[in-house]
């Protein structure tokens, strides 16, 4: 069950006292405890920290999401992981270009997400029985938090 974060409203200057106006609203995280879980702390910090009309996500993050609710979203005769959970495949191109892609990453090209697969250090698995397959050693179904230390490598 995933632990919810309380976000805190606190009434304060901004810079030191400087420039901000008494009694501003802002929004602060809550402090970090052991047992809350990592994945929520980086989702509140990519999300509950921009204006509510840009919400960015992680890449690998919403890809992780993705491939978690493949079963409840009836895609996963289009996108699945692999039985070892190292890897995942698309299995269908052209309904994955058309659904998923634009409802989730808000692309329109196939080529795009490659790019973007590319860009996040994911490999293509060319031999062997999971031919066809992505892979990244820190994209792992059994462990879905650890896509958070993904980095993106920019052009």
């Amino acid at each position: 069950m995933p632990i919810l974060l309380n976000f805190a409203t606190v009434s304060a200057p901004l810079n030191d006292g400087e420039g901000g106006s008494e009694g501003e609203t802002i929004k602060t995280a809550p402090p970090i405890q052991q047992d809350v879980d990592l994945f929520e702390q980086k989702r509140f910090l990519l999300e509950g920290t921009k204006s509510p009309k840009k919400k960015k996500q992680h890449f690998p993050m919403k890809l992780m999401e993705i491939l978690t609710l493949v079963e409840e979203n009836g895609i996963s005769n289009i996108i699945n992981w692999c039985p070892d959970g190292k890897s995942f495949i698309i299995l269908k191109i052209k309904p994955f270009t058309e659904t998923v892609l634009p409802n989730h990453f808000h692309l329109s090209n196939f080529a795009s997400f490659r790019q973007m697969l590319s860009r996040w250090g994911f490999k293509h698995v060319l031999q062997g029985p999971d031919a066809g397959a992505i892979f990244h050693p820190m994209f792992l179904r059994e462990n879905p938090t650890l896509c958070i230390r993904m980095k993106c490598q920019k052009t």
